[in-house]
């Protein structure tokens, strides 16, 4: 653990609150004696940074070190009295008020077929801003689209570039070819006439 922490770990309080700490025996420590906070307490400066990252497996092992046997008992709701419970009037008052009809009664929402039928008599205007704001969106989707066209056209004009030189490519090569296999073809037949 590095300095800086011990020193924040171990003057966090003051001297007189410090003090104040540990002679105070109230009900509330009474289950833990002070030894055994002095001692969870050197365990978490001691092992800090194990502290800081997971402090549940932390406080288990504390515990099991120190010899803590007895985990604080939490009350149910059924103990405390704020549980579920049972009330004789309940099915009499369910009877009563829990068997209402629907709050949108079927003449009403089979007459109407659908919202849309509602709203296409209604026109909403948008503000000046958000129409300003929907003419800048437009505008920017146009330039957006002009560029996409302008790109694909020189991707157009480049492959038709490509193309074409390839082809001229192969037809010089192809040429090239033929003129090597006529003058090959030249030489043997001025080889067969000067040997006969």
């Amino acid at each position: 653990m590095s300095v800086s922490r011990k020193y924040v770990f171990n003057n966090s309080f003051p001297n007189h609150y410090r003090s104040s700490m540990s002679e105070d025996t109230n009900t509330d420590r009474s289950s833990t004696s002070i030894d055994q906070i002095l001692e969870l307490t050197n365990e978490i400066q001691q092992n800090f940074d194990l502290y800081c990252e997971k402090k549940k497996k932390f406080c288990a092992k504390a515990a099991l070190k120190i010899g803590i046997r007895e985990l604080p008992h939490k009350e149910t709701l059924e103990e405390t009295g704020k549980g579920s419970s049972c009330w004789e009037y309940f099915d009499d008052m369910n009877e009563i008020f829990g068997n209402r009809e629907n709050v949108r009664p079927d003449y009403l929402s089979s007459s109407i077929s659908s919202e849309s039928d509602i709203n296409s008599d209604v026109k909403i205007k948008p503000s000046t801003s958000q129409q300003k704001r929907l003419e800048i969106d437009i505008q920017k989707l146009e330039i957006e689209r002009n560029e996409r066209e302008a790109k694909l056209k020189i991707e157009e004009e480049k492959l038709k570039w490509e193309k074409e030189k390839f082809e001229k490519e192969q037809e010089f090569k192809f040429k090239l070819e033929l003129e090597r296999i006529n003058k090959e073809f030249e030489l043997k037949i001025k080889e067969y006439n000067f040997k006969n």
